[in-house]
C-alpha cells in the first residue's frame, strides 16, 4: 500500500477523529454537527431533555466540543484561546476538547475541559490572535485526561452542562456566533452564523 500525501492523511485523520467523537457523544447527548468547522466547534452537544426546548425561558444548555486526532506524541494541538476562556481568562465550563489517537486495538481517547487546556498549553500569538498549543505527548503522558471509562467522561460533560449558568452559557454561545443576546440580556435570539 502506498503512503498517502500529507494533506490527504490529515483530512483522513480529522474525519476519523470526528467519527469517533460523534459515536462517543451520541451515547448520551443529542449531537449537532456543523457543515463547516467555525470558531472551534466541531460539535454542539445538548443533554437529552425531552421536556425542554430552545424557546423556553430556561432552555437547555449547549456545550461545544472540539475534536483532534493525532498520529503520535510529536504532534502539536492548537486552539484559539477564545475557545477555552472569555476575555478575562475565565475558562468556559461548556467547552471540551476530545483528543483521539491510535488505530484498531491501540485506540486511546482523552478529554480536556477549557480550564485543563489552559493549564496544560502554552500561549503564543499568531496573526494577532492568542493560540494555545500543547504537544500531544504531554497530554498522553498523564492518565489525568485519558478516558478509561466512557461513562465517567460522559458524566463529566453532562454535569458541566447541567451546572452551566444560563447567562454565562448564552454569552459563551454568543461569542461563538450561535446566539445573539438581545439588549434586555435575558431573551436570546438564535440565528445562523454569519447572518
Amino acid at each position: 500500500m502506498t503512503e498517502a500525501a500529507p494533506s490527504l492523511k490529515a483530512t483522513g485523520n480529522g474525519a476519523l477523529g470526528e467519527a469517533r467523537a460523534r459515536a462517543f457523544l451520541m451515547e448520551r447527548f443529542w449531537v449537532l454537527g456543523r457543515s463547516v468547522d467555525v470558531e472551534g466547534a466541531d460539535y454542539l452537544v445538548q443533554r437529552r431533555l425531552t421536556r425542554a426546548n430552545f424557546m423556553d425561558r430556561d432552555p437547555p444548555r449547549l456545550g461545544v466540543v472540539q475534536v483532534k486526532f493525532v498520529q503520535d506524541g510529536n504532534t502539536y494541538i492548537s486552539a484559539k484561546k477564545t475557545y477555552a476562556c472569555d476575555e478575562d481568562g475565565r475558562p468556559y465550563g461548556e467547552f471540551f476538547l476530545l483528543l483521539f489517537t491510535g488505530s484498531k486495538d491501540d485506540q486511546k481517547s482523552y478529554l480536556l475541559s477549557g480550564s485543563e487546556l489552559l493549564k496544560e498549553a502554552t500561549e503564543k500569538t499568531e496573526d494577532g490572535q492568542s493560540i494555545l498549543r500543547v504537544k500531544a505527548a504531554k497530554i498522553r503522558a498523564t492518565s489525568n485526561y485519558e478516558m478509561l471509562k466512557k461513562k465517567s467522561a460522559l458524566d463529566r460533560i453532562e454535569r458541566a452542562l447541567s451546572n452551566a449558568d444560563f447567562m454565562a452559557s448564552r454569552r459563551f454561545l454568543s461569542g461563538f456566533g450561535y446566539l445573539k443576546i438581545s439588549p434586555d440580556t435575558y431573551t436570546t435570539t438564535t440565528y445562523c452564523h454569519g447572518q
